[in-house]
């Protein structure tokens, strides 16, 4: 059964008005349909519980009109960067692990949680940095990596240094 409507009138300023008309929202043509969306929309954003995904599909949607920009710019520039397609997955993932937290609040739980941000986090660096190997790469400056390997790899050989040592082996 279709749940009963009810009729709203508002006021807004022109400024808002001209916002709502511009706003490019799937499925959405109408003030009217614009303002539902938007009210589903923060609906749904208020009451998501801990599901990582849902908050990741959150996150992707609030980035959306960025990324379109960017796609955009991209196509007319004819370039495109590995680096920031891959942010734009990662961050909505990180962040949807991040706001769900730990599936309870035992220690075991947290530490569960704290391992699985761990290896998401080093698989992003480890992304990050393989931007440094451009011919596996596209980006947009081929020495975009440059001016950031050399603290980064001063760190990795004093991680290394720290590392204690198997016989027969350094």
């Amino acid at each position: 059964m279709a749940s009963k409507t009810v009729q709203l009138s508002v006021r807004i300023s022109d400024t808002d008005a001209a916002f709502l008309a511009s706003l490019n929202i799937d499925g959405a043509n109408t003030p009217s349909e614009k303002l539902r969306a938007i009210l589903k929309s923060e609906r749904e954003r208020q009451t998501i519980g801990g599901d990582a995904s849902e908050i990741a599909d959150m996150v992707r949607g609030m980035m959306r009109a960025a990324r379109r920009r960017i796609r955009g710019a991209e196509r007319a520039h004819k370039v495109r960067s590995d680096v920031v397609t891959d942010l734009y997955e990662r961050v909505p993932e990180l962040a949807g692990f991040l706001m769900a937290g730990p599936t309870e609040e035992s220690r075991p739980a947290l530490a569960e949680f704290e391992a699985a941000l761990v290896a998401d986090l080093y698989a992003l660096i480890e992304e990050t940095l393989s931007i440094a190997l451009v011919a596996r790469n596209r980006v947009y400056d081929e020495a975009v990596a440059e001016p950031h390997l050399s603290p980064v790899l001063d760190l990795v050989a004093l991680i290394k240094a720290a590392q204690p040592t198997t016989k027969g082996t350094k």
